[in-house]
C-alpha cells in the first residue's frame, strides 16, 4: 500500500503517516515507544531541508542525496569513522 500512496504523492495523508510511523518503529527505531531523543530531534527538524535532501518518502530516496556515494574517497579519511549506507 505504501508504494501506491507514494505513486500518488500522498505523503501527507493520514494513511501514509500511519504506515510510515509503523514502519519506522519496526525497521528504523526497532523499539516502541520512540526514544525521547528521536521524538525531540524529529520535532525540531526542518522538513523543507530534510525533504530536499532525502526526498518526500522515507523509504525511497529521491532528494539530492539519492546518488550520494563517497566510497571512492574513503581512502582520504584519516580518522576512525563509521560509514553506513
Amino acid at each position: 500500500r505504501i508504494q501506491q500512496l507514494e505513486a500518488a504523492h500522498r505523503y501527507n495523508s493520514a494513511e501514509y503517516e500511519t504506515i510510515s510511523a509503523v514502519l519506522t518503529t519496526f525497521f528504523t527505531l526497532r523499539t516502541a515507544p520512540a526514544p525521547d531523543c528521536f521524538v525531540q530531534s524529529n520535532a525540531g527538524m526542518n522538513r523543507d531541508i530534510y525533504v530536499a535532501m532525502q526526498g518526500a518518502s522515507e523509504f525511497t530516496m529521491s532528494g539530492v542525496l539519492a546518488d550520494f556515494n563517497v566510497t571512492g574517497r574513503l581512502h582520504e579519511i584519516e580518522v576512525p569513522v563509521l560509514l553506513t549506507s
